[in-house]
């Protein structure tokens, strides 16, 4: 039993010394994507990029440049496709539509506060959706003023 606690202790303190390091690393050069390869290096698991297709007579194709050839065909066959005889002619409605493009009301800004989502990024103005929503008639009005 002691010799597993040591192998324990040792892959342990192989571990911090590596992670010290990555997160050295990722912190000096601002550089997340090495953090992610190193952390799948790390970890073992492998992205698998090849996942074989079939070619038109139904062969499994498990080659890298097979598959890639197979794709330019397929994208070929569906992408260039002759021009359509007749254009669509769109009509104007017979009918107006009822859409309201005036000013936004105070209720339509109080509806929209009280959809709104917690926890989300803020947006351009960085005012958080909780702010906004805490911020009752006064937020209500000074919205609307804009």
């Amino acid at each position: 039993m002691p010799r597993s606690d040591g192998m324990m202790l040792a892959l342990r303190g192989s571990w911090e010394r590596k992670d010290s390091e990555i997160d050295t690393t990722t912190r000096n050069n601002n550089e997340l994507r090495s953090l992610y390869m190193t952390t799948r290096k790390l970890s073992g698991i492998k992205c698998n990029q090849n996942h074989p297709i079939r070619s038109e007579d139904g062969t499994l194709l498990t080659k890298m440049g097979d598959q890639l050839q197979r794709w330019k065909r397929h994208f070929e066959s569906v992408l260039k496709r002759p021009a359509p005889s007749q254009l669509p002619d769109p009509r104007p409605a017979d009918v107006a539509l009822n859409i309201n493009t005036g000013p936004i009301s105070r209720g339509e800004i109080s509806t929209a506060l009280t959809q709104l989502k917690n926890a989300k990024a803020p947006g351009v103005n960085n005012i958080p959706t909780e702010a906004l929503k805490e911020g009752g008639p006064c937020t209500v009005e000074a919205l609307h003023r804009t």
